[in-house]
């Protein structure tokens, strides 16, 4: 590949640019896509363990999202 330099053989396997098969210089990019960027804060699902770290709510808790925004200030 020489457009970004990549190896052709990876072992003993012969790598091939499947895109240079199709004839169009744009392609991914040649149809509409949306890429989706995810922000979460918290968690309910023992992400975070309880009681480490000043985790400011409880897993099991009915108001763990209202445990979380009360302690905005601090």
């Amino acid at each position: 590949w020489t457009r970004g330099a990549f190896s052709s053989r990876k072992g003993n396997a012969v790598l091939v640019d499947p895109w240079s098969q199709i004839g169009r210089d744009n392609t991914l990019f040649d149809i509409e896509f949306y890429p989706i960027l995810s922000v979460a804060v918290g968690s309910t699902h023992s992400w975070f363990k309880d009681g480490k770290s000043g985790k400011p709510w409880v897993d099991h808790s009915l108001v763990a999202v209202t445990d979380f925004w009360a302690t905005e200030d601090e």
